[in-house]
């Protein structure tokens, strides 16, 4: 989403040399240069858009992009990334080039939200974080501000074995688009060393899709979520999970939409409260506390053994 940015030209890079910085995945390679392009035909003449086979960087691409349009300034919306945002900043420093950062819609906890969390606690805990979330976006409060059912959170109820007997719905991957496609094939020929194979590819690359994927799990998983949100049964492959993550850290979704689209479900149906609170404490907890530690300890976030 461009909306809150200022009218001007928009740039996107196919970095090669970022996308061989680490042996990605062939389905995020797939995911991110498909989404792009997407994006870019969705704004004609609006995007400058940097192919693979341009094997332009980033700073070059906005030097370019800043000569031709004659622009003074480049505005972005914070990066999530540390590395980059570091790049990006000492590229304009050294350029001389203004550059304004924007609260990225990515995420629901501004910079100087999370400053002022970890001013007040000396122990970084997501219960904690998670708890002031709930009071701060006013989510599952009753009128006195305590959270409903009388718990924070439900996570004991969150560990139920797989039955047997359940058959978890099956996901339906979104159809191929043209655009797809055509990255299917570059990825297969520019990263033969990738894990996985491109062709198997089966997640949304536009918002339309994701917001089908989005209403595909609030209807048919969300409801067991909860349940046998910790299972792993060997024969399963998704069990009752939204598989948003892609969607989220791309930004085909928003959390906030995720959020609005999870309560009008519950709104519409009610959902079980161990599979209501459980998976939105994923999207305003965790992912945000996640977050908030990356962008405190980046180095070790990025290097911590998992």
């Amino acid at each position: 989403d461009i909306s809150a940015l200022p009218p001007g030209p928009v740039v996107m890079v196919e970095d090669l040399d970022l996308a061989r910085h680490y042996r990605y995945h062939a389905h995020k390679l797939v995911l991110t240069f498909a989404a792009m392009r997407e994006f870019a035909a969705r704004h004609p003449g609006r995007v400058h858009y940097f192919p693979l086979e341009a094997r332009t960087s980033i700073p070059q691409a906005l030097a370019q992009t800043l000569q031709a349009t004659q622009a003074q300034e480049v505005h972005t919306y914070e990066p999530a990334d540390a590395f980059f945002a570091r790049q990006l900043r000492t590229w304009a420093q050294t350029q001389g080039i203004t550059l304004k950062e924007h609260p990225n819609p990515m995420f629901l906890t501004p910079a100087e939200e999370w400053q002022n969390y970890r001013a007040h606690h000396k122990r970084l805990l997501m219960a904690d974080f998670y708890k002031r979330q709930r009071r701060r976006l006013g989510i599952l409060l009753d009128e006195r501000q305590e959270p409903l059912g009388g718990q924070w959170s439900y996570d004991t109820e969150n560990r139920k074995p797989l039955p047997k007997h359940l058959q978890p719905p099956a996901v339906m991957p979104p159809a191929l688009t043209p655009i797809t496609r055509e990255v299917i094939a570059l990825v297969k020929n520019h990263f033969p060393e990738a894990a996985g194979d491109p062709a198997s590819f089966a997640f949304p690359v536009t918002p339309a899709q994701a917001e089908d994927w989005l209403a595909d799990f609030l209807e048919h998983r969300l409801d067991l979520f909860g349940d046998y949100e910790d299972a792993l049964p060997p024969q399963e492959r998704t069990v009752f999970h939204s598989l948003l993550t892609p969607m989220l850290n791309i930004g085909l979704l928003t959390p906030a939409r995720v959020i609005e689209a999870t309560l009008a479900r519950h709104a519409r149906r009610p959902v079980p409260l161990n599979s209501l609170e459980g998976f939105i404490r994923q999207i305003i907890g965790w992912r945000e506390f996640v977050r908030g530690i990356a962008r405190e300890e980046p180095a070790v976030q990025r290097t911590f053994p998992h």
